[in-house]
This record gives C-alpha cells, structure tokens and sequence, in this order.
C-alpha cells in the first residue's frame, strides 16, 4: 500500500471568495449563472440609472422578462447584449 493521505482541510476544500462572488458596479454578488437580477441590480451592474434600465426594458431594446409586473435581467444575457451594442454601436434588442 502507498502512503496514507491527509484529509483536506475545510480551506482547501472551499472554494475561493473570488470564486464563489461576481461584482457587479459596487457590490459583490453570488456567482451563479442563472441568476435572475432586478432593476436595482442590473442598474447597479451596468452603472446607468433605473429609469434607463426601465425604459429600454419597457420599448424591448433590452433583453428582459416581466414576472408579477416586475421586470427581471439575466446578467449574462445582458453582458453579451452591451458587448453586441459595443461592437455595433446602437441599443435595438429586436428589429
């Protein structure tokens, strides 16, 4: 037999800070891929104001979905629309 292994410690075992949290504008929110974000967020992430966030939404030049009349972005989705303005430069969601 090789030799005996130590466990691993609860350090080691989790994941880094940096690993599990995402920032988004000035806060550090969980990394999670599917995570639905509110008006807040997003706003917070993207550093514009709700209003903005509000009326893109509301004129569909901005991926989001309405649920119980409250408006909710995927951060990813998001991202990849701003890096497609980015690369175009205008804010049409659909044509």
């Amino acid at each position: 037999m090789g030799p005996k292994k130590e466990a691993l410690s609860y350090e080691e075992l989790s994941p880094s800070p940096e690993k599990c949290l995402v920032q988004s504008g000035k806060n550090w929110i969980p990394k999670m891929a599917d995570k639905w974000l509110t008006i807040d967020q997003i706003a917070d992430h993207l550093q514009v104001s709700k209003e903005k966030i509000y009326k893109l939404s509301q004129k569909g030049r901005m991926p989001a979905s309405k649920f119980g009349g409250q408006w909710r972005f995927k951060k990813q989705v998001v991202d990849r629309w701003m890096l497609k303005i980015q690369k175009h430069g205008r804010t049409r969601h659909e044509k």
